[in-house]
């Protein structure tokens, strides 16, 4: 049996009655695959793009969810602490 969670959390019980525990360390370091790992990725492609002078739809989604007047403005509002909530951009 595995009981899978919205990230990389599983855990799970082998035929012996081992049971092994496999991610679920949170959002700010871990948690592959939940939605504010798929978020903070989509920041990040959004900078890669801005260090390049590159405009992708990406950048404008992310705008228009976090409600930006200027893309720039998205180095604020990463840095904030407490920091946004990435989930946020993965509806």
């Amino acid at each position: 049996m595995v009981a899978a969670g919205t990230g990389s959390n599983l855990i799970g019980r082998a035929s012996t009655g081992q049971r092994v525990h496999v991610g679920g360390w949170g959002p700010v370091v871990a948690d592959e695959g939940s939605g504010s790992w798929i978020g903070k990725r989509a920041v990040r492609a959004v900078f890669d793009a801005l260090d390049r002078d590159e405009e992708t739809l990406l950048m404008k989604k992310v705008q228009e969810a976090w409600e930006l007047e200027r893309i720039i403005d998205l180095v604020d509002v990463t840095n904030r602490i407490p920091g946004p909530q990435f989930s946020k951009l993965t509806p």
